[in-house]
């Protein structure tokens, strides 16, 4: 009885798998399955046998800590507190959740509203000992389903929020490209306007002083031309005087000729200079 005991303890303390080997076919070639004589073998060996007695029973064992463990993302409420001596008290509380949603899926016409549902969970092939969760196949298999379909959820979650953070950071870098574009566009429209504000007020001044100086020296030589002429014209006045009415006449003539001669000489002068004011104007702003 002490090796007995001896030899389940080194057992439970392990976990022993069973090799079967099976003939695919009779003539033992390679790629050739044959189902049938694979049923065969199975059921001469009491392998499906076996299955089926381990279907029956609880084929799927637990302890409290790796049923809260691998289960408790069903019941989140449940396994909220993490110390060591609530795990039986978690267990139960996954155990009562999963039992009712299983109760609720094998019985779909219940009508919904009727309460809190009290559900044994023996009734969906389940057993809590006192160390150990016992699960039948069918139970365990609505458990394999609700897990695999909270951690879908859980990891399409989590997805979306590394996604949602990825194209955040992409936007924020973008945006941030974005505004430094803007600054580097709107810094040179605003040097290209500075540039053409400066270059019309170098224009006007020297447009001003250039005029100013056309003005200046076309009033001078007015000036002179004006205080000379008088000069001449009323020195030859003076000596003139005693001279007949016949002289007079031809000293009319006289004038009348020097001073289309002087206002000829002043027009030339005059469109000279507008000529080289448009050229160094023109030039300014090629």
């Amino acid at each position: 009885a002490s090796q007995l005991r001896s030899l389940r303890e080194k057992i439970d303390t392990t976990a022993p798998h069973y090799v079967r080997c099976l003939k695919p076919n009779e003539n033992l070639v390679p790629d050739d399955f044959d189902p049938a004589m694979i049923a065969d073998q199975l059921r001469s060996a009491g392998v499906l046998e076996a299955v089926r007695v381990s279907r029956v029973g609880f084929p799927q064992r637990y302890t409290h800590l790796q049923f809260v463990k691998r289960y408790g993302c069903l019941a989140p409420n449940a396994t909220k507190t993490r110390s060591v001596r609530d795990v039986k008290k978690q267990c139960l509380g996954v155990v009562e959740k999963v039992a009712t949603q299983i109760w609720k899926d094998e019985n779909p016409s219940l009508p919904k509203g009727s309460g809190k549902l009290v559900v044994d969970p023996g009734d969906v092939g389940i057993q809590v000992g006192k160390t150990k969760v016992f699960l039948r196949q069918h139970a365990f298999e609505y458990l394999e389903r609700y897990r695999s379909r909270e951690i879908e959820r859980n990891v399409i979650r989590i997805q979306a929020i590394a996604r949602g953070y990825i194209h955040h950071r992409e936007y924020r870098h973008a945006l941030r490209a974005l505004w430094r574009i803007q600054c580097m566009v709107r810094r040179m429209i605003g040097a290209k306007i500075v540039r053409g504000l400066r270059e019309e007020r170098a224009a006007t001044r020297i447009q001003t002083v250039w005029r100013r100086y056309d003005a200046r020296h076309a009033f001078l030589a007015t000036v002179t031309i004006t205080s000379w002429c008088q000069r001449i014209w009323r020195g030859r006045n003076g000596r003139l005087l005693y001279q007949s009415l016949d002289e007079e006449r031809r000293s009319i003539v006289i004038q009348k000729y020097w001073r289309r001669f002087t206002c000829y000489k002043h027009f030339n002068r005059q469109k000279y200079a507008v000529l080289v004011l448009q050229c160094f104007v023109r030039c300014c702003t090629a």
